[in-house]
């Protein structure tokens, strides 16, 4: 079993981020507990708890390397200003949360007694920016603050259509008439149908 003067602080810490990310992925966030991934990394629960502080402190940084994951992959789809633009990223959404489901869901599984820090709400901020850029080039005459609603409103909307795919409620139940891609890309066609009007 390993002993404390094996690996540097820094190397524990990331033995145990990785450990903890592969505990979410094959199992689920409920079953990440201090005791259960002190086991598999061979040290002590205490031990976590100095290295982040909490598990809480834990949860969060595993979300935010999520996060990050999640933003590398779509602003590679935003290249296209354009509606086709959102549709590929809603797709490539659609698809990261079918292909890491655990990990997507602990992503909304915060528990309300945690205040999340300053530098995770700056990581959700930057998750947004490449959509806020696509809707003011089709809404060139939108001010911030209604590019940022909307950014937020459309994304609700496919945030919703995807998680009644992995849940497989409501409409998604069974045999749907239409994928999940599908009716994003009609909730985008729809929501834009107001400015090719104009």
């Amino acid at each position: 079993m390993a002993r404390r003067n094996d690996h540097s602080r820094e190397e524990l810490k990331q033995m145990a981020l990785a450990a903890a990310i592969s505990i979410v992925e094959t199992q689920g966030h409920d079953k990440l507990t201090a005791r259960y991934l002190a086991r598999q990394i061979g040290y002590t629960p205490g031990t976590l708890y100095n290295l982040f502080g909490s598990m809480d402190d834990l949860y969060m940084q595993i979300n935010g390397l999520t996060l990050d994951c999640l933003h590398d992959i779509l602003i590679l789809e935003s290249k296209s200003q354009t509606k086709d633009g959102i549709k590929k990223m809603a797709e490539t959404y659609i698809d990261f949360a079918v292909k890491n489901t655990n990990l997507w869901l602990m992503l909304f599984n915060i528990p309300t007694t945690i205040s999340p820090p300053e530098w995770y709400a700056e990581k959700i901020e930057r998750l947004f920016q490449p959509l806020e850029t696509i809707i003011q080039t089709i809404e060139p005459t939108s001010s911030e603050p209604e590019v940022k609603q909307s950014a937020r409103t459309l994304w609700a909307g496919i945030h919703g259509i995807c998680t009644l795919e992995i849940t497989q409620k409501g409409p998604m139940r069974g045999k749907p008439q239409q994928s999940a891609t599908h009716m994003s890309n009609f909730l985008i066609d729809r929501y834009f149908q107001r400015t090719e009007k104009n």
